[in-house]
């Protein structure tokens, strides 16, 4: 993923602040160092947690007392930050120590062990405080371990993790990116050698989620970029790729698309959410053969999948409506291989429609596929009986789809613990402002057996307006649903 710098602010540090020496001097002990160093020897000591808090805050009163007498004693501010991470004041122990180093760069390798017990005792802080729900509180001890010592990347990559997950997308890039440019420098060496298999997995994780929030951003081009970079390494990661594909389609670059996911196509064993991922992209660029392909594997994976099967029937209706269209245009007449192969596109369609009238019985977009298949098959059948056949049933489709008086649209499925979670929507086209509609909802699992079932009462709105809905239906098997069905009861 890409890289971006972020300059945290240092806390202050009370009676030191704005207090500069006349020149920089040699650490010395004095009765302030050797006070402080007591305070702190009895604090090891202490048992009660109570007792050694009390120790360090004296510790730093001293401290504090001695800088306030000679401000240049490097020695007073590395005791000082000593105190002060053992307090828990992490980012008060980062600038004290970093005004040590200053007047005494030698501190700088005394005080690494320091450093990096004290990024350890914020990161468990903010690991601990996660766990219990306290992301506020989690993300300032990642920040403050992220200020106290560099040579780790981990609690800067969950703080950038967790700005992500509230939605504070530029603030998580900075800390993706800077996270990216640790793990990718010198300083890195010692902790992949370490452990690599760990280093790549999270340097992965975080390109793969720096190019997520970059597109949430509107940074499509440096999207482009991060999942490229993601997936030179990742390239079986299908969902990877589907999101580059949604990127690149975001900027117009359709045909690259195209190409993208018409050679993942060529790959076996994807899953059915795979192909069905694919589908869109392949139908998006107007690659229709591909996508009625893609979508008749994600189908055959999950053949209780409603909206394979429905994007499915719009790709097989998309494919003939190109070959009439041409036709139009041409000014030609169907010849018989061409008859014949619209009447098989127009029968594919035709099932497929007859199959989602089966599970969604509401939609108004199913019945004017199911419309369109009839009405061209009894245009297409040569064969008179057949053609009335079609034509009939053409009128049957137009009939109920003049007297539906709302549609069911938008469904989807979420397992919540016990429960699965069905929402949906219902558009009022011509019923009866706040009447009441019932439907009776399945969820199956991927054999078709019925894993949760039960009503949903929804009020419909004001004429051709939208109401949400959601029904949590118990879960009667610890199974993922594969797909649902309704019907409607009142």
């Amino acid at each position: 993923m890409s890289r971006v710098r972020m300059i945290l602010a240092l806390v202050a540090l009370g009676s030191m602040a704005g207090v500069l020496p006349a020149q920089a001097q040699e650490p010395s002990d004095n009765r302030f160092t050797r006070s402080v160093a007591l305070y702190l020897s009895q604090a090891s000591e202490a048992a009660a947690q109570e007792d050694k808090n009390r120790l360090y805050q004296q510790g730093i009163a001293s401290a504090q007392e001695g800088i306030a007498d000679n401000a240049s004693n490097p020695k007073l501010y590395m005791l000082l930050g000593r105190a002060y991470a053992l307090l828990g004041r992490t980012a008060e122990a980062a600038e004290a120590w970093n005004r040590a180093i200053e007047l005494y760069p030698a501190y700088e390798e005394e005080l690494e062990r320091d450093r990096q017990n004290a990024w350890i005792r914020s990161y468990n802080a903010a690991v601990s405080a996660s766990r219990q729900g306290d992301m506020e509180a989690a993300e300032q001890h990642y920040r403050d371990a992220s200020l106290v010592f560099d040579g780790r990347y981990e609690a800067r990559l969950n703080l950038g993790n967790l700005m992500a997950s509230q939605g504070r997308d530029e603030e998580a890039i900075q800390h993706l990116e800077e996270t990216l440019a640790f793990m990718e420098s010198d300083q890195a060496d010692e902790l992949r050698e370490n452990n690599e298999e760990a280093f790549e997995n999270n340097r992965r994780a975080a390109v793969f989620n720096l190019a997520q929030v970059l597109a949430r951003a509107g940074r499509e081009e440096e999207a482009v970029t991060a999942y490229q970079e993601y997936l030179e390494d990742n390239p079986d990661d299908m969902t990877a790729l589907g999101n580059l594909g949604v990127v690149l389609n975001q900027l117009g670059r359709s045909e690259e698309v195209a190409d993208l996911y018409g050679a993942a196509l060529e790959r076996e064993g994807l899953e059915s959410e795979e192909y069905f991922r694919l589908g869109l992209g392949l139908f998006g660029a107007e690659r229709y053969e591909q996508a009625r392909t893609a979508f008749a594997r994600a189908l055959e994976g999950n053949p209780y999948s409603r909206d394979a099967r429905y994007n499915l029937a719009n790709s097989v209706y998309a494919l003939a409506r190109a070959i009439q269209d041409e036709l139009v245009g041409a000014g030609d007449s169907p010849d018989p291989a061409t008859r014949a192969e619209l009447v098989e596109l127009y029968g594919e369609l035709r099932e497929h429609t007859t199959a989602l009238r089966e599970i969604d019985p509401q939609s108004e977009d199913v019945l004017a596929l199911a419309a369109q298949a009839s009405r061209s098959l009894s245009d297409l059948e040569q064969d008179q009986a057949a053609s009335d056949a079609m034509r009939q049933e053409t009128s049957r489709i137009l009939e109920a789809r003049q007297g539906l008086a709302w549609s069911v649209d938008d469904i989807e499925l979420e397992v919540d613990g016990s429960y699965v979670i069905v929402t949906g929507s219902v558009v009022n086209i011509e019923g009866t402002e706040g009447q009441p509609v019932t439907l009776r909802l399945t969820a199956v699992d991927a054999d078709g057996a019925t894993i949760a079932e039960g009503d949903v009462t929804i009020t419909l709105p004001a004429v051709d307006a939208t109401a949400q809905w959601e029904a949590e239906l118990p879960l009667g098997a610890e199974a993922t649903p594969a797909g649902w069905r309704y019907e409607v009861t009142g």
